[in-house]
């Protein structure tokens, strides 16, 4: 398994368009970041934050949302806090098209402290990020969720790779649904994407059907402890992996 090189950068790198960017950040902040960080969110964001229950869960959406604000500030050479964020009708988010041409799109994901965030111009995108300690009941929600082909490729894992390989078939499958707009909530078996989880790069047509489009879903190791995936529009295109 080959994971990710990521390149430390004190400031924001300028974005061609045959690139998708791709960020590897902390959120567990000094109390003092967090402070600061809330500064940047709006009402909405802060009264989402409110909701959680635990201190530790709470800095984590404050720092998270923080951070998507500076990125998009600096992309966009705007403040983070007149970023107005809008939201697809099944939650994706987006920023308003009089930022900039061709448009920036962007999605993040989050787990257990760290984060993955990813940027284009003028394709569309989805990402996702899981901890691989995470506790689930792979062989049964792949039986019930994944196509059969799917779940037979986890069940011939070893015992100690069997809940890595579902946690990396979650993630293209998260990816993708977010990329196409509905996040995880599709018929998982509808789409196969992980008869082969040693290819780290496939192609998936989109769910218009049209014959010229697809994604190209690729596997992403940013740490030893975690695995990611990344749905972009089309082909042509390179990771550039930043932290």
């Amino acid at each position: 398994m080959r994971f990710t090189k990521w390149t430390n950068a004190a400031t924001c790198p300028s974005l061609a368009p045959d690139e998708v960017h791709i960020w590897w950040l902390a959120l567990d902040l000094p109390e003092n970041e967090i402070y600061r960080c809330r500064s940047t969110l709006h009402q909405m964001e802060l009264k989402r934050a409110n909701r959680f229950r635990f201190d530790k869960h709470r800095h984590r959406y404050i720092a998270g949302r923080a951070h998507l604000r500076s990125l998009l500030g600096r992309y966009l050479s705007v403040s983070p806090e007149d970023i107005a964020l809008k939201f697809g009708p099944l939650g994706k988010p987006y920023i308003s098209d009089k930022f900039a041409w061709p448009k920036l799109y962007f999605n993040y994901s989050d787990s257990n402290g760290m984060a993955l965030y990813a940027f284009s111009l003028g394709r569309e995108l989805g990402i996702d990020l899981e901890h691989l300690l995470r506790r689930v009941d792979h062989d049964r929600i792949a039986r019930r969720k994944f196509s059969a082909s799917e779940a037979a490729t986890i069940r011939q894992c070893t015992d100690s790779r069997r809940g890595s390989a579902f946690l990396a078939c979650w993630t293209r499958k998260e990816a993708y649904g977010k990329a196409e707009g509905f996040g995880i909530r599709y018929p998982l078996d509808s789409v196969d994407l992980c008869n082969d989880l040693t290819n780290n790069s496939l192609r998936i047509p989109k769910a218009d059907g049209a014959d010229d489009s697809f994604w190209t879903v690729k596997q992403l190791h940013p740490h030893p402890e975690y695995v990611g995936a990344v749905a972009v529009d089309g082909q042509g295109w390179h990771i550039s992996a930043w932290r």
